[in-house]
């Protein structure tokens, strides 16, 4: 258990920081600005688009195990730059569609 712990605590204390990060930036906002509308502008509208988010975290997540060895870490980088230029033309274009967009979809 305490090998698995020393090997692991890195990957859980970055989960546990990038994933506070929402909260205090939502707590911050809520401190500056009361109403409701305007919360509501930066965790939706303002600060990311979520599909993008969802996707490379889910990249991030499946590839991890990739590069367990240093024998595999050539073969995972070559994967790693493969997929996420794939993810890549898929997110920029539709990112920029959503962001054209945006003033008709969300009034």
């Amino acid at each position: 258990m305490k090998e698995h712990l020393y090997l692991g605590l890195p990957l859980i204390a970055t989960t546990l920081i990038s994933g506070s990060a929402q909260y205090v930036d939502g707590t911050i906002i809520s401190s500056h600005f009361k109403d409701e509308a305007t919360f509501a502008i930066f965790r939706f509208g303002a600060k990311e688009f979520q599909l993008v988010i969802m996707l490379a975290t889910g990249l991030s997540t499946a590839l991890l195990s990739e590069f367990s060895t240093r024998e595999k870490m050539k073969d995972s980088l070559i994967m790693l730059k493969v997929k996420s230029k794939k993810l890549m033309h898929f997110l920029f274009p539709t990112s920029m569609i959503a962001m054209l967009l945006a003033n008709w979809v969300y009034p």
